[in-house]
């Protein structure tokens, strides 16, 4: 192959323009760079490595039209997995143009992961951390845990410097983005953790796998409690799970689902690589997404829950239940009313109009409670005051009282915090 090389595609989306098979002297094994430069004219070119099987690549990048040469480095967990780099059109309005520059193959020596940094106790704000939960990474390292995840047949352990341990479990999606960025929604853990301090108490509602409990529990520490809520069969053991993995006993779990009175309801659960998005509403968040099945399960409310357990303050409340965040705060009138709690809410208006509520009424119940409402900044996790929930889209936001004089006023001040 002479190098530059002239590429043109056929007109039509994804077809190929050119295929470079391995070469004599190509790595067999081990993790590889393929660095390959190229200068996109017109169009969008896909540059990717192709599996053996010829049924997926590997690794691909989308390449748009520049005036200047552009690099893409194409990472590979196993170079012996490779069959060939292929160009194709990735553009849907014709022919793509193309010159390739070069092509280069190295050895990939990542650091050591098996202990990750910083643990999730000490979160730090990253910006567009959500897009973890896909299915591509960023960087080489990302990329290379996304295809090491990709190839995990079993559950397996990942820990962090500080010894917490969360089991992965393979082809979920949750499970997928903590083993990606060894991180869980960083900017809602570091309002938290601002929340918290040491002797209070923390309610979890819509806990899942129990990542957060576990992040709050050290905070809270030594004499507060976390109460981790979570209504699914299948999520709950997985709460229980990770509760024995770290021998935590300043958890506490509950299965039930926290609601405007109690009884019994029935609780849409999704597949299990979408656990986190099981609902009381008629129907999911997210479209194409399959029920495997519906359980009645027990249902509570916040008021009865912390009279039945003789709690005296609830400090903070994070919600996160697919749109029944309404019916659980009516639950927890006389809570709100007398112990204050800070909040954290996810506010998504598709899930909420599948629990019949709407933004409107979610932001009317929290006003008529006495708290102002903060959104939480993508970049710094700061909280900045709102007037409209329907003017910050789908996100979690901090609501406190509005007799708080600062956002993370707490009655006392918290020492390095």
């Amino acid at each position: 192959m002479t190098l530059p090389l002239i590429i043109k595609t056929p007109p039509e989306p994804w077809a190929y323009a050119n295929k470079f098979d391995r070469g004599a002297g190509a790595p067999e094994r081990g993790a590889v760079i393929v660095s390959v430069t190229i200068e996109v004219s017109v169009g969008v070119v896909g540059v990717g490595c192709l599996n053996k099987q010829k049924t997926d690549f590997i690794d691909e990048e989308f390449v748009t039209a520049r005036p200047v040469p552009q690099v893409v480095d194409l990472v590979l967990a196993d170079a012996g997995a490779v069959r060939s780099l292929i160009v194709r059109n990735a553009s849907l309005q014709g022919t793509s143009e193309a010159r390739l520059l070069s092509i280069v193959c190295f050895a990939f020596d990542p650091p050591a992961d098996d202990r990750r940094a910083p643990p999730l106790s000490q979160p730090e704000p990253h910006p567009e951390w959500e897009r973890f939960y896909g299915t591509r990474g960023a960087t080489p390292l990302e990329k290379l845990r996304v295809q090491t995840f990709n190839t995990l047949e079993h559950p397996t352990v990942l820990r962090w410097v500080d010894g917490t341990g969360i089991r992965i479990i393979p082809g979920d999606q949750l499970s997928r983005a903590l083993f990606v960025s060894g991180r869980y929604e960083p900017n809602t853990l570091c309002v938290l953790r601002r929340f918290l301090r040491p002797g209070d108490v923390c309610f979890d509602v819509g806990a899942n796998a129990g990542v957060i409990s576990l992040a709050a529990s050290q905070w809270v520490a030594p004499s507060g409690h976390v109460y981790s809520f979570e209504p699914s069969e299948r999520e709950f053991a997985r709460l229980l799970d990770n509760l024995d993995l770290n021998a935590n006993s300043a958890v506490t779990p509950v299965r039930a689902a926290l609601c405007d009175s109690s009884g019994r309801v029935p609780l849409r659960v999704a597949v299990s690589s979408h656990g986190g998005l099981n609902t009381l509403g008629n129907r999911f968040a997210y479209d194409n997404v399959d029920v495997v099945g519906v359980e009645t399960v027990e249902a509570l409310t916040i008021d009865e829950f912390v009279s039945r357990n003789g709690i005296e303050r609830v400090a903070v409340i994070k919600l996160d239940v697919e749109g029944a965040e309404g019916a659980a705060l009516l639950g927890g009138r006389r809570v709100l009313r007398e112990h204050r709690p800070a909040l954290i809410v996810e506010v998504f208006a598709q899930a909420l109009a599948a629990n019949a509520w709407t933004v409107d009424n979610l932001q009317r119940l929290l006003r008529e409670a006495g708290y102002r409402l903060f959104s939480i900044d993508d970049a710094t996790a700061a909280l900045t005051p709102v007037e409209e929930l329907n003017d910050i889209g789908e996100r979690n936001v901090a609501a406190l009282p509005e007799e708080r004089n600062s956002p993370f006023e707490l009655g006392n001040t918290i020492a390095g915090r």
